[in-house]
């Protein structure tokens, strides 16, 4: 009997030890990751920094009046190159890689501290703080440029805004989030959806649409073709590319041989999102934040940089898994085990894929997974207040 009390205290000292020892190893190796891809968006060779270059070029042209569709093939749209304005036009291209570093830093950052208000303090609020530093998407995305660390942290910051007590401060930042949000409609605006499930948020999104609009007016009164042209000429650039991501609703069509459903099965998913959302309009911000972030992975084309996409919904299932009895949760913890294997691979594996298992198939499961798992779970929810109401 001694033997075995002295067994189970050896080992309940062992567990946290091995626990916050592998906690410690992933941190060392994520943060390895991130040194390396913003070394290399400062002032690494081509491809390194390769998308932010792109936009870096297309926005000095807009303001010097080229027409940027037709010359460049950029598909972005308007008031993307004047939101993107304070961190390109004013400084050469190497400053503009380091602002550009610096932002997607304190982009990661803004992230860990937002996931970690998700949770109550303990092992989950921790592995969600340092989900964003330590997650491959969020070198591959560094290493290259990509927006989409900012679109996400704005976007979520914009919608865990509405739900304060509003005054006009917070208003006016939630509504400037926003826009920023939009500067990558592709990403932004599926999470932007979330804004509407509060009265406030209304506001913020009638104010946020006001100011993209004028956005977009502005920009185009820069462009030697009218807005209209503008508009056409970014949506047929877009259209060029929408074959060329993975794990998600373009990629199928065309894989069945239908690109004419490109358009219609987009349209279909964001129907289906407002739909779902008016349902859940009550349910947590973080449930219905998570679901629309798998519901703006797969509506159009992506690249592996935006599969940071997946972080809000691994947070949002935790802080439901967290809240649940002990025994209620291993069903539902297998999509966050699942995704957290995907997400904590070696870059080279999820952008090539050493194994199928290993590549876009797998991240595109594991999205599916979390989706499922938090659609279900707030159906239930949803079912058991109507049962303690008919009560």
């Amino acid at each position: 009997m001694e033997g075995t009390l002295r067994a189970r205290r050896r080992s309940s000292g062992f567990l946290p030890i091995l626990k916050w020892g592998l906690l410690a190893a992933i941190v060392a190796l994520g943060a390895r990751r991130v040194v390396i891809q913003s070394r290399a968006l400062i002032g690494g060779p081509y491809p390194a920094a390769g998308d932010f270059r792109s936009r870096y070029i297309e926005t000095q042209a807009w303001f010097d009046g080229d027409d940027v569709y037709r010359l460049a093939g950029a598909d972005y749209p308007p008031a993307t190159y004047v939101v993107l304005w304070p961190f390109t036009r004013p400084w050469s291209l190497p400053a503009a890689r380091a602002v550009w570093c610096l932002t997607s830093l304190l982009s990661t950052a803004a992230l860990s501290l937002l996931f970690a208000t998700a949770l109550a303090p303990g092992v989950a609020r921790t592995m969600a703080s340092i989900l964003p530093w330590v997650a491959s998407p969020t070198a591959i995305a560094m290493g290259v440029g990509q927006l989409g660390l900012s679109i996400v942290a704005a976007a979520l910051g914009a919608v865990l805004l509405c739900r304060r007590a509003p005054s006009p401060m917070s208003l006016s930042i939630a509504s400037l989030l926003l826009v920023f949000a939009l500067v990558k409609p592709s990403v932004g605006a599926p999470l932007a959806l979330a804004t509407l499930a509060t009265p406030t948020g209304w506001v913020v999104a009638g104010l946020g649409t006001t100011l993209y609009a004028a956005a977009t007016g502005f920009a185009c009164h820069l462009q030697p073709t009218s807005l209209s042209a503008c508009v056409t000429d970014w949506a047929r650039n877009g259209l060029v590319w929408v074959n060329t991501g993975y794990g998600n609703a373009a990629t199928w069509a065309y894989r069945f041989g239908r690109s004419d459903w490109v358009l219609p099965l987009a349209a279909l998913i964001l129907l289906a999102a407002v739909a779902w959302l008016w349902s859940a309009r009550a349910a947590d911000a973080w449930t219905q934040i998570g679901v629309l972030a798998c519901v703006a992975r797969l509506w159009t084309y992506h690249y592996v940089a935006d599969d940071v996409l997946i972080y809000l919904p691994m947070v949002a299932l935790l802080r439901q898994v967290t809240r649940m009895p002990a025994g209620e949760r291993w069903p539902w913890s297998a999509p966050l085990v699942a995704a957290a294997l995907v997400l904590l691979l070696p870059t080279r594996w999820r952008d090539q894929g050493a194994w199928p298992v290993l590549g876009p198939a797998a991240n595109t499961f594991a999205l599916l997974g979390l989706l499922a798992a938090l659609v279900l779970l707030e159906r239930r929810g949803r079912s058991a207040a109507h049962q303690t109401v008919a009560l």
